[in-house]
């Protein structure tokens, strides 16, 4: 049995560099603004033109081997593809799931939080400190100790410029809860 191949012609291995160069500059530009605004949407785009970019590579390899005599060459660019195309929905997939599900802040982020709500006049000591991310929101929820003998009026407006405050140094944070303990009681 002997197998006869078609050998492509030279347009395929043209269209599969325009369609590198296009989808990787689709991707530069898409990638650019969903870090500009944040967006995982845009950002799972932007891969997704990556995606396209790469796979076009062994695609044109694959064209690229028929017409010079190698047809093993288009199988295995295909196989290729198929690794890379499922290696990329696996990074995205592992990132969109990560921002639907609550996670924990990183360690300088957390830091910095302490920093400037410790920062904060009238706050002596911060504990019980909780972050967590939600999408691309963190959310804080934070104990400080206040000087006992301030009325609740004064507690309230320290808790509120340490709302403020981190809010204003920290643009991710969505939503902060500050409870307000007096000195001496950890509670």
């Amino acid at each position: 049995m002997t197998r006869h191949f078609h050998v492509p012609t030279f347009l395929p291995l043209l269209a599969a560099i325009f369609s590198i160069g296009l989808k990787e500059f689709l991707y530069q530009y898409t990638i650019r603004v969903a870090r500009r605004i944040n967006s995982t949407a845009l950002r799972a785009d932007a891969w997704h033109h990556r995606s396209d970019a790469f796979s076009s590579i062994p695609a044109f390899l694959g064209i690229l081997g028929a017409r010079l005599g190698l047809p093993l060459l288009d199988p295995l660019a295909a196989i290729l593809v198929a690794v890379f195309v499922i290696h990329v929905g696996l990074v995205i997939g592992q990132g969109v799931f990560s921002e639907l599900v609550e996670s924990a802040v990183d360690g300088p982020t957390l830091e910095r939080i302490q920093t400037v709500a410790g920062s904060v006049d009238g706050v002596r000591h911060i504990h019980d400190l909780g972050t967590r991310m939600l999408g691309p929101s963190i959310i804080v929820d934070l104990h400080i100790l206040v000087d006992g003998n301030i009325s609740v009026q004064q507690g309230h407006e320290i808790a509120d410029r340490v709302e403020h405050r981190l809010k204003k140094e920290l643009p991710a944070i969505n939503r902060v809860t500050v409870h307000v303990d007096p000195i001496g009681r950890l509670t």
